[in-house]
Protein backbone atom coordinates (compact mmCIF):
# COMPACT_ATOMS: atom_id res chain seq x y z
CA UNK A 1 0.00 0.00 0.00
CA UNK A 2 2.82 1.94 1.11
CA UNK A 3 4.37 2.04 -2.48
CA UNK A 4 1.72 2.30 -4.57
CA UNK A 5 0.87 5.69 -2.53
CA UNK A 6 4.01 7.22 -3.18
CA UNK A 7 3.30 5.89 -6.59
CA UNK A 8 0.10 7.99 -7.21
CA UNK A 9 1.81 11.06 -5.54
CA UNK A 10 4.98 11.08 -7.47
CA UNK A 11 4.47 14.22 -8.79
CA UNK A 12 3.25 15.79 -5.98
CA UNK A 13 5.42 18.10 -2.85
CA UNK A 14 4.03 15.67 0.13
CA UNK A 15 3.97 17.17 3.83
CA UNK A 16 3.49 14.57 6.39
CA UNK A 17 4.34 16.26 9.45
CA UNK A 18 1.30 17.16 11.52
CA UNK A 19 3.43 19.74 13.21
CA UNK A 20 3.66 21.95 10.36
CA UNK A 21 0.79 24.60 8.89
CA UNK A 22 1.28 24.69 5.29
CA UNK A 23 -1.14 26.11 2.74
CA UNK A 24 -1.12 26.39 -0.54
CA UNK A 25 -1.88 29.59 -1.91
CA UNK A 26 -2.17 31.96 -5.36
CA UNK A 27 -1.18 35.77 -5.08
CA UNK A 28 -2.34 36.13 -8.86
CA UNK A 29 -5.45 34.36 -8.03
CA UNK A 30 -6.32 35.41 -4.57
CA UNK A 31 -6.98 32.17 -3.28
CA UNK A 32 -5.91 29.92 -0.56
CA UNK A 33 -7.00 25.81 -0.52
CA UNK A 34 -8.31 23.62 2.42
CA UNK A 35 -8.17 19.66 1.87
CA UNK A 36 -9.23 17.47 4.12
CA UNK A 37 -8.39 13.61 3.80
CA UNK A 38 -11.04 11.99 1.79
CA UNK A 39 -12.54 14.43 -0.20
CA UNK A 40 -10.47 14.11 -3.59
CA UNK A 41 -7.41 16.15 -2.11
CA UNK A 42 -4.58 14.44 -4.45
CA UNK A 43 -6.31 15.21 -8.18
CA UNK A 44 -6.92 18.34 -6.25
CA UNK A 45 -3.79 19.54 -6.10
CA UNK A 46 -2.86 17.55 -9.62
CA UNK A 47 -4.97 20.27 -10.95
CA UNK A 48 -3.77 23.11 -8.84
CA UNK A 49 -0.02 22.95 -10.05
CA UNK A 50 -1.54 24.09 -13.32
CA UNK A 51 -2.97 27.41 -11.96
CA UNK A 52 0.11 29.32 -10.26
CA UNK A 53 -0.75 28.31 -6.80
CA UNK A 54 2.66 27.97 -4.56
CA UNK A 55 3.52 26.51 -1.42
CA UNK A 56 3.65 28.71 1.81
CA UNK A 57 4.47 27.51 5.54
CA UNK A 58 3.01 29.67 8.65
CA UNK A 59 6.25 30.42 10.98
CA UNK A 60 6.00 32.56 13.90
CA UNK A 61 2.33 33.79 12.83
CA UNK A 62 4.37 34.93 8.71
CA UNK A 63 4.02 33.18 6.21
CA UNK A 64 7.34 31.72 4.40
CA UNK A 65 7.21 31.05 0.75
CA UNK A 66 8.86 27.38 0.41
CA UNK A 67 7.94 26.23 -3.16
CA UNK A 68 6.59 26.95 -6.26
CA UNK A 69 4.93 23.77 -6.56
CA UNK A 70 1.53 22.82 -4.50
CA UNK A 71 1.93 20.20 -1.67
CA UNK A 72 -0.77 17.99 -0.85
CA UNK A 73 -1.91 18.26 2.91
CA UNK A 74 -4.61 18.39 5.12
CA UNK A 75 -3.75 21.42 7.43
CA UNK A 76 -6.89 22.42 8.60
CA UNK A 77 -6.03 26.07 10.32
CA UNK A 78 -6.56 29.66 9.19
CA UNK A 79 -3.22 32.63 8.35
CA UNK A 80 -3.57 36.13 9.29
CA UNK A 81 -4.94 38.25 6.94
CA UNK A 82 -7.20 34.98 4.84
CA UNK A 83 -10.02 37.15 4.92
CA UNK A 84 -8.11 38.92 1.64
CA UNK A 85 -8.50 35.52 -0.40
CA UNK A 86 -10.88 33.71 -1.40
CA UNK A 87 -11.13 30.05 0.21
CA UNK A 88 -11.26 26.89 -2.23
CA UNK A 89 -12.15 24.14 0.25
CA UNK A 90 -12.58 20.51 -1.35
CA UNK A 91 -15.79 18.32 0.23
CA UNK A 92 -17.43 15.30 0.14
CA UNK A 93 -20.96 13.64 1.00
CA UNK A 94 -20.13 12.50 5.09
CA UNK A 95 -22.46 9.73 3.88
CA UNK A 96 -19.77 8.96 1.35
CA UNK A 97 -16.89 9.65 3.17
CA UNK A 98 -17.46 7.03 5.94
CA UNK A 99 -18.40 4.40 3.63
CA UNK A 100 -14.43 5.10 2.30
CA UNK A 101 -13.05 5.03 5.05
CA UNK A 102 -14.65 1.44 5.91
CA UNK A 103 -13.29 0.30 3.11
CA UNK A 104 -9.90 1.54 3.48
CA UNK A 105 -9.72 -0.10 7.02
CA UNK A 106 -10.59 -3.10 5.66
CA UNK A 107 -7.90 -2.36 2.55
CA UNK A 108 -5.20 -1.66 5.19
CA UNK A 109 -5.49 -5.20 7.06
CA UNK A 110 -2.95 -8.06 6.22
CA UNK A 111 -5.30 -10.82 6.18
CA UNK A 112 -8.98 -11.13 4.91
CA UNK A 113 -11.23 -11.69 7.87
CA UNK A 114 -12.98 -14.46 7.14
CA UNK A 115 -15.56 -14.13 9.84
CA UNK A 116 -16.34 -10.56 8.05
CA UNK A 117 -20.32 -9.64 8.46
CA UNK A 118 -20.91 -6.70 5.89
CA UNK A 119 -23.53 -5.16 7.59
CA UNK A 120 -22.50 -6.04 11.49
CA UNK A 121 -19.38 -4.46 10.48
CA UNK A 122 -20.40 -1.84 8.78
CA UNK A 123 -22.90 -1.09 11.81
CA UNK A 124 -19.41 -1.08 14.37
CA UNK A 125 -17.25 0.97 12.21
CA UNK A 126 -20.01 3.60 12.33
CA UNK A 127 -20.09 3.50 16.14
CA UNK A 128 -16.56 3.12 16.43
CA UNK A 129 -16.21 6.26 14.18
CA UNK A 130 -18.55 8.67 16.49
CA UNK A 131 -19.27 6.92 20.06
CA UNK A 132 -15.81 5.29 20.40
CA UNK A 133 -15.24 4.31 24.53
CA UNK A 134 -11.83 5.94 23.84
CA UNK A 135 -13.27 9.38 23.30
CA UNK A 136 -14.39 10.03 27.15
CA UNK A 137 -10.59 9.90 28.30
CA UNK A 138 -8.93 11.73 25.29
CA UNK A 139 -11.25 14.59 25.67
CA UNK A 140 -11.18 17.52 27.81
CA UNK A 141 -13.16 18.49 30.56
CA UNK A 142 -15.98 20.81 29.68
CA UNK A 143 -15.52 19.66 26.24
CA UNK A 144 -18.34 18.46 23.88
CA UNK A 145 -18.14 15.34 22.56
CA UNK A 146 -19.99 15.98 19.60
CA UNK A 147 -17.86 18.21 18.62
CA UNK A 148 -14.72 16.07 18.91
CA UNK A 149 -16.57 13.21 17.45
CA UNK A 150 -17.10 15.36 14.45
CA UNK A 151 -13.69 16.25 14.61
CA UNK A 152 -11.88 13.00 14.43
CA UNK A 153 -14.05 12.31 11.87
CA UNK A 154 -13.70 15.38 9.24
CA UNK A 155 -9.84 16.16 10.33
CA UNK A 156 -8.30 12.54 11.60
CA UNK A 157 -7.90 11.34 14.81
CA UNK A 158 -4.37 13.28 15.57
CA UNK A 159 -5.23 16.55 14.39
CA UNK A 160 -8.37 17.14 15.88
CA UNK A 161 -6.88 20.20 18.24
CA UNK A 162 -5.59 22.37 14.94
CA UNK A 163 -9.53 22.59 14.01
CA UNK A 164 -10.29 26.38 14.71
CA UNK A 165 -13.40 26.77 16.63
CA UNK A 166 -15.87 28.54 14.69
CA UNK A 167 -14.43 27.56 11.29
CA UNK A 168 -17.77 27.31 9.31
CA UNK A 169 -18.20 30.81 10.48
CA UNK A 170 -15.09 31.27 7.75
CA UNK A 171 -16.93 31.58 4.05
CA UNK A 172 -16.14 29.11 1.80
CA UNK A 173 -16.46 30.75 -1.81
CA UNK A 174 -15.94 27.63 -3.95
CA UNK A 175 -17.01 24.14 -2.80
CA UNK A 176 -14.92 21.35 -4.40
CA UNK A 177 -17.19 18.30 -4.04
CA UNK A 178 -16.54 14.60 -4.96
CA UNK A 179 -19.88 14.02 -5.81
CA UNK A 180 -20.18 17.13 -7.88
CA UNK A 181 -16.43 17.67 -9.23
CA UNK A 182 -16.84 18.67 -12.95
CA UNK A 183 -19.62 21.34 -12.45
CA UNK A 184 -17.90 22.33 -9.00
CA UNK A 185 -14.28 23.23 -10.96
CA UNK A 186 -15.92 24.60 -13.90
CA UNK A 187 -17.94 27.15 -11.18
CA UNK A 188 -14.75 28.68 -10.55
CA UNK A 189 -13.32 31.37 -13.49
CA UNK A 190 -9.84 31.07 -13.70
CA UNK A 191 -10.28 27.05 -14.28
CA UNK A 192 -13.41 27.48 -16.63
CA UNK A 193 -11.64 30.29 -18.51
CA UNK A 194 -8.20 28.69 -18.73
CA UNK A 195 -6.60 26.81 -21.79
CA UNK A 196 -6.24 24.05 -19.10
CA UNK A 197 -10.07 23.54 -19.12
CA UNK A 198 -10.59 24.34 -22.73
CA UNK A 199 -8.35 21.68 -24.25
CA UNK A 200 -9.57 18.83 -22.39
CA UNK A 201 -6.72 18.68 -19.59
CA UNK A 202 -9.29 19.23 -16.47
CA UNK A 203 -11.70 16.55 -18.13
CA UNK A 204 -8.52 13.90 -18.14
CA UNK A 205 -7.47 14.91 -14.64
CA UNK A 206 -10.46 14.05 -13.61
CA UNK A 207 -11.18 10.94 -15.09
CA UNK A 208 -8.33 9.89 -13.51
CA UNK A 209 -9.73 9.08 -10.01
CA UNK A 210 -6.24 8.85 -7.95
CA UNK A 211 -6.55 7.20 -4.84
CA UNK A 212 -9.94 4.66 -5.45
CA UNK A 213 -10.26 1.63 -3.76
CA UNK A 214 -8.38 -1.93 -4.61
CA UNK A 215 -11.11 -3.44 -6.65
CA UNK A 216 -9.20 -6.96 -4.97
CA UNK A 217 -10.78 -5.60 -1.71
CA UNK A 218 -14.52 -5.11 -3.08
CA UNK A 219 -14.44 -8.58 -4.52
CA UNK A 220 -12.87 -10.45 -1.03
CA UNK A 221 -15.21 -9.23 0.78
CA UNK A 222 -18.04 -8.88 -1.12
CA UNK A 223 -19.22 -5.52 -0.23
CA UNK A 224 -21.15 -3.21 -2.12
CA UNK A 225 -19.51 -0.49 -5.23
CA UNK A 226 -22.57 2.18 -4.63
CA UNK A 227 -22.05 3.99 -0.78
CA UNK A 228 -26.02 4.71 -1.01
CA UNK A 229 -26.69 1.01 -0.42
CA UNK A 230 -24.31 0.55 3.09
CA UNK A 231 -26.65 2.97 4.72
CA UNK A 232 -30.11 1.92 7.27
CA UNK A 233 -31.67 4.29 8.62
CA UNK A 234 -29.79 3.64 12.16
CA UNK A 235 -26.51 4.43 10.72
CA UNK A 236 -27.49 7.50 8.39
CA UNK A 237 -29.23 8.88 11.72
CA UNK A 238 -25.87 8.62 13.23
CA UNK A 239 -23.77 10.34 10.73
CA UNK A 240 -25.81 12.92 10.59
CA UNK A 241 -26.51 13.79 14.01
CA UNK A 242 -22.25 14.46 14.19
CA UNK A 243 -21.83 16.01 11.07
CA UNK A 244 -25.09 17.98 10.12
CA UNK A 245 -23.18 21.27 10.42
CA UNK A 246 -21.00 19.79 7.67
CA UNK A 247 -24.16 18.63 5.28
CA UNK A 248 -25.27 22.12 5.60
CA UNK A 249 -22.11 24.31 5.19
CA UNK A 250 -21.85 21.82 2.23
CA UNK A 251 -25.51 21.54 0.66
CA UNK A 252 -25.52 17.74 0.79
CA UNK A 253 -29.53 16.78 1.93
CA UNK A 254 -30.39 14.89 4.84
CA UNK A 255 -31.74 12.11 3.14
CA UNK A 256 -28.80 11.79 0.10
CA UNK A 257 -28.03 8.61 1.44
CA UNK A 258 -31.47 7.26 0.47
CA UNK A 259 -31.70 5.57 -3.71
CA UNK A 260 -33.90 7.56 -5.60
Amino acid sequence: IWIWKRFMEKNLNIMTSKDLAIFNISEKHKSFTITPQSTGSRTFCHILDNFDFHTYELCNNTLQHKSNKVTHNHTFRLFPNHEDYKLIMTGRNPYNRVVSNFRRSLQSKKHINKNFNFKIDFLEFVYDQFYSYTLNSLIKPNKDINSYSFKRFFIGFYDTSVTPDGFFERKIDHKIRIDSMEDDYKSIDFIKNSDYNKNGLLDLALSKKIGLIKKEVLDAYNIPLNWQDYYTQETADIVYKFCSEYFNTFEFEKDSWKKI
